[in-house]
């Protein structure tokens, strides 16, 4: 007595047929009678096998991310709290096992709502699904662009230098190491494509640590920052310092005088052409 389909609500009744609406919301194996009238006897039984519902995604926030982790809302229906998970594929996820996010670490889980940490390191574009349980029908996809994090600097070494070229270390964070490039702006480098120290001339490229040789011949206050290929986000700034290059010299002419006025010609390297004196 507890489900049954009443004559009322037959669309076809024959001696032979019967055809109505059932409603069946719970997965599972059951079992249909007919009874003509209540309290009467049933017929003999014929197998019914109901299936889980295909889980649905509406839409996901946010639809674009920058790479790392963050928390993803994937809203929909159908969606089995017990055992829902996020699936997602694309670059580095080829498959639909391949980067899943199961059940257990959803911090929201409710029939029209899934929300969860996803870490994806690579960008790209990647397809959001919903899985009742690993092996069954995947929902619709959803679109989600990961953008490429953006590169952080956390100290450089030397932080002053004497005018020259010299060697900078570069500490920091999400440094690509095909195409990390080191970027100075200051004197005689007024935009951020004036002075640049490209990819292929750094001697370490790690996703922490970039080094490499840094030509700077004007003194004064630089500021240095990394960018993942040209034209991309610039990192924060650390500032460098470069010092005026000491004069040198490397000989004199004449090395012998007569006591009195005489003419001096000294040869060297480093002389500022505004302020230069001897001594």
């Amino acid at each position: 007595t507890s489900c049954v389909v009443p004559n009322g609500v037959l669309t076809t009744k024959t001696s032979t047929r019967l055809v109505g609406p059932v409603t069946i919301t719970t997965p599972g194996t059951f079992t249909i009678q007919v009874q003509n009238g209540s309290g009467t006897t049933l017929s003999n039984g014929a197998s019914l096998t109901v299936n889980p519902p295909t889980p649905s995604i509406s839409s996901i926030s946010p639809t674009t991310v920058t790479a790392g982790t963050f928390s993803l809302t994937v809203n929909g229906s159908n969606f089995n709290t017990s055992n829902a998970q996020i699936v997602v594929t694309g670059p580095n996820c080829p498959t639909t096992t391949s980067c899943v996010v199961p059940n257990s670490v959803l911090t929201t889980k409710t029939s029209n709502q899934l929300v969860g940490p996803v870490t994806i390191n690579t960008a790209g574009s990647f397809t959001i699904q919903v899985q009742n349980g690993s092996g069954t029908t995947l929902s619709n996809g959803a679109s989600l662009t990961v953008n490429p994090s953006t590169p952080s600097i956390s100290s450089i070494s030397p932080t002053t230098v004497t005018a020259g070229t010299f060697s900078l270390t570069i500490n920091g964070s999400n440094f690509n190491t095909s195409n990390a490039q080191i970027v100075v702006t200051g004197p005689n480098c007024p935009t951020t494509t004036s002075c640049v120290v490209p990819n292929g001339v750094l001697t370490t490229r790690t996703s922490n640590q970039l080094v490499g040789p840094v030509t700077i011949n004007t003194p004064g206050s630089f500021t240095v920052q990394v960018q993942d290929g040209s034209g991309t986000t610039l990192s924060n700034g650390a500032t460098l310092t470069v010092n005026a290059a000491a004069p040198s010299i490397s000989n004199i002419s004449p090395t012998t005088v007569t006591a009195g006025t005489f003419s001096l010609t000294i040869n060297g390297s480093n002389f500022n052409t505004s302020n230069a004196q001897i001594v």
